[in-house]
C-alpha cells in the first residue's frame, strides 16, 4: 500500500496502480472503498475494461450479481465498440491500437498468443478424421499404465468433448485476441448468471463463447460449474477433467475437481488432486479448506484443522482477483 501510494504521488494517472490500489483494498476486505475507487477511476477511463473487470468481481462479491451483472452487459456494449471494426476487417495493426485494453485479462490470454490459438485450430481441422477415430476408441486404463497414458487419455476425452465443434469451427476473422477477449466477457455473465440462478442463461453465454474458441479450459470449467450447481456430479467430474488435461494448472478447475471427487467418496484422489493443487498456488484459500473438509471427512481432524487455519490465514489477504492480472508495464 505504501508503494503504489508513493506510485500514485509521481503519477496519479497511472492506470496499472490504480488497478493494484484497487486490488489492495479489496484484499483487505475494503470492498466499498474498491468499489468506490474503481468507480472514480472509471469517470477517467471509461472506456478500460481492465478496470470494468475488477469493479464486475467485487460487485459480484459484495454486492450480488444484479449490479455486476450490469456492468457485464456494459463490458460486451464496450467491446462491440473497442473491437467490432477490427474483426469485421482484418487490420493486423489495429491489433495494437489500445495500449491501455491490449492487456485486458491477462491472466487467462497470456496462455497462447494469437498465431499459437490460430495454428493449433487449423492444425486440429486438418485432421477431421483422426479426431473421429479418437472418439470411437474405447481407453481401459490399467495399473500398469504409466502417468503420460493416463495424461493422454484425459487430452483424448478432452479433444473429443469439442470434436464435433471443430469439425464445423472457422476461426473468426481479425485478431484473435479480440475475440479472446470477448470469450472472456462470456465466461464472465455465465458466472454472474449462475450465481443468480439463472442457469439457461449461463448456458446460453457459455455456447458463445464455444463458438469462439471450443477448446478453452475455461469453457470446460464453467460447464464444470453449472453441472456441479444442478449436482450432476459425474459430468461436473469429467469437465473439470478435461479443463485439467488442456491446462494442469489451472488452480479453479483442481480446486472443484477436488470437491466433485470428495463429493463422489473418492476421497484419497481429492486429496491428492487439492494437494497438487496447494503445491501450484499455496496462497489460495479455497484450496486449503476444500482440502480441510476432505482430511475431515477421512477422520484426520488435526491436519484439517491445520488446513482450516492455513485457509484463513490467506484469506485475509486475498484480493477479488489475483495481482498477476495487472498488465505489466514500465513507462
Amino acid at each position: 500500500m505504501s508503494h503504489v501510494k508513493m506510485a500514485l504521488n509521481l503519477r496519479a494517472e497511472h492506470v496499472p496502480s490504480l488497478h493494484l490500489l484497487i486490488l489492495l483494498l479489496s484484499a483487505q476486505k475494503q470492498h466499498a472503498e474498491a468499489l468506490q475507487l474503481v468507480e472514480a477511476a472509471l469517470e477517467e477511463y471509461p472506456d478500460n475494461l481492465n478496470l470494468l473487470y475488477v469493479k464486475a468481481h467485487i460487485e459480484l462479491q459484495s454486492q450480488g450479481g444484479e449490479s455486476a451483472l450490469f456492468t457485464a452487459k456494459r463490458m460486451l456494449a464496450l467491446w462491440k465498440t473497442l473491437y467490432e471494426e477490427q474483426t469485421n476487417i482484418e487490420l493486423p495493426d489495429q491489433s495494437e491500437k489500445r495500449s491501455d485494453t491490449r492487456s485486458v485479462f491477462q491472466l487467462y490470454t497470456c496462455e497462447m498468443s494469437d498465431k499459437d490459438s490460430s495454428a493449433s485450430i487449423s492444425n486440429l481441422r486438418k485432421c477431421p478424421s483422426s479426431l473421429s477415430v479418437h472418439q470411437s476408441q474405447n481407453y481401459t486404463i490399467t495399473g500398469s499404465l504409466h502417468a503420460h497414458s493416463l495424461a493422454a487419455s484425459r487430452v483424448e476425452q478432452a479433444l473429443s468433448e469439442v470434436a464435433s465443434s471443430l469439425s464445423s469451427f472457422t476461426p473468426r476473422p481479425g485478431p484473435q485476441r479480440a475475440w479472446l477477449l470477448q470469450l472472456q466477457i462470456w465466461l464472465l455473465l455465465a458466472e454472474i448468471y449462475l450465481s443468480l440462478e439463472q442457469v439457461p442463461a449461463a448456458m446460453a453465454c457459455i455456447q458463445e463463447a464455444s463458438s469462439i474458441f471450443p477448446l478453452s479450459h475455461h469453457i470446460m470449467y464453467m460447464r464444470g460449474l453449472v453441472h456441479e450447481y444442478k449436482q450432476e456430479f459425474v459430468e461436473a467430474k469429467l469437465y473439470f477433467q478435461n479443463a485439467v488435461a488442456i491446462n494442469p494448472t489451472h488452480i479453479k478447475s483442481l480446486q472443484h475437481l477436488g470437491l466433485i471427487y470428495h463429493y463422489l467418496g473418492s476421497q484419497r484422489l481429492a486429496e491428492k488432486t487439492l494437494r497438487d493443487a496447494a503445491r501450484i498456488d499455496p496462497a489460495s484459500h479455497q484450496t486449503w479448506y476444500n482440502l480441510g473438509k476432505v482430511l475431515e471427512s477421512l477422520g484426520e481432524f488435526d491436519t484439517a484443522s491445520d488446513c482450516m487455519a492455513t485457509a484463513l490465514q490467506v484469506e485475509i489477504s486475498n484480493p477479488v482477483l489475483p495481482f498477476s492480472s495487472i498488465p505489466l508495464t514500465f513507462d
